[in-house]
């Protein structure tokens, strides 16, 4: 949680939609989700190579980021930019993981895609030499934005943003862009139109077979919530963009998403209709495009949050939403807490993969 005292978060949870909606701003009444740019608690130093140049990241331990927080980054020359060779399979289940370093142990799980997390303007030097994990079939994007950074409120422009962020997963060979948007206080004050204006300006930026996916926090699609929609209305006006949503089911507050009724099918809490399928069902996005995201362990929960599931629960729920049309998959949050695979090979069983 960055934007507010975990006092103030838990006012906001109390006080009637009205109280914070009123006058066309909204606040977005649940703590962040992802923590800003790189991981907590990974590694201190990380120096990974590639045949043309080297880039190295160092970073603090500690639960909680700020921007104070973010790694070094030392770059020489970029690894060899190259083009997606296929478009993102819609029949097949994902298994998502957001990194903040291209690990080798990465290469022998069953992650179907790898989120690197997190770019923003001040961190768009640096290289990235994904060959070896796009040979192993895996996708590599670049999540940009995070937990604690507000690009809508700072007063960046969408359209800036865009061909930076396009000419970063070019100029690296990546598969695309995950956008982490967590800048809650500007929904309803132009952070809708915001987000539609960058993701329009990336898919005439990075054209199929490029992946352009959004981690949006599963409130952000709840019905009258949000004065100006929030996703809602991002969908309605670009979704067709969008390959898919790695929802953030965690760090929610009352709306905890911690069991297979709440998750799937009723939302309780704060933030009604926003189980998967009152999702598909409410708003029409495909079932195919709904991820489910969640944090490894427990350790990958805000203190005091809600929305951890252990492997065994998620698989019963993943049993029950495929027997009803639904194999989007799932993503976790983050590969630091699940070095050995373990939760990936235990959604791919229950994915069927």
């Amino acid at each position: 949680m960055h934007a507010f005292t975990a006092a103030s978060v838990w006012l906001l949870l109390l006080l009637p939609i009205s109280s914070y909606a009123r006058n066309g701003h909204t606040l977005s009444p649940g703590p962040y989700s992802h923590p800003p740019n790189w991981e907590p608690g990974f590694y201190n130093s990380t120096t990974t190579s590639n045949t043309q140049g080297t880039h190295t990241r160092k970073q603090k331990h500690s639960k909680s980021r700020t921007s104070s927080d973010i790694a070094t980054t030392t770059t020489t020359t970029p690894a060899s930019p190259g083009r997606p060779v296929a478009r993102d399979d819609d029949e097949k289940a994902r298994i998502v993981i957001y990194t903040n370093d291209l690990s080798d142990a990465l290469l022998y799980t069953k992650y179907t895609h790898i989120n690197i997390n997190f770019w923003n303007r001040d961190y768009n030097d640096w290289y990235i030499d994904a060959t070896a994990f796009q040979e192993a079939g895996k996708k590599v994007l670049i999540s940009a934005y995070g937990g604690g950074v507000t690009p809508t409120s700072n007063g960046n422009d969408p359209i800036e943003d865009a061909r930076m962020l396009a000419e970063f997963v070019q100029r690296n060979g990546l598969d695309g862009v995950d956008i982490d948007w967590e800048d809650g206080p500007s929904l309803g004050n132009g952070g809708e139109e915001w987000l539609i204006t960058l993701t329009r300006e990336l898919r005439e930026q990075l054209p199929s077979p490029y992946l352009i996916t959004h981690a949006p926090q599963a409130p952000h699609f709840s019905p009258g919530l949000y004065y100006g929609g929030a996703y809602i209305t991002v969908d309605q006006e670009a979704g067709h963009l969008i390959d898919f949503y790695n929802v953030q089911y965690y760090n929610q507050g009352s709306s905890s998403y911690d069991d297979c009724e709440c998750l799937l099918f009723y939302a309780r809490g704060w933030a009604p209709q926003t189980a998967v399928f009152e999702i598909h069902d409410t708003l029409g996005i495909p079932l195919n495009k709904l991820v489910i995201g969640k944090p490894v362990t427990e350790d990958g929960v805000d203190d005091g949050s809600t929305g951890y599931m252990d492997p065994s629960g998620l698989i019963e729920c993943f049993r029950q939403a495929g027997e009803q049309g639904w194999n989007a998959g799932g993503m976790g949050w983050r590969f630091g807490l699940d070095l050995d695979g373990t939760w990936a090979d235990q959604l791919s069983e229950a994915l069927a993969m």
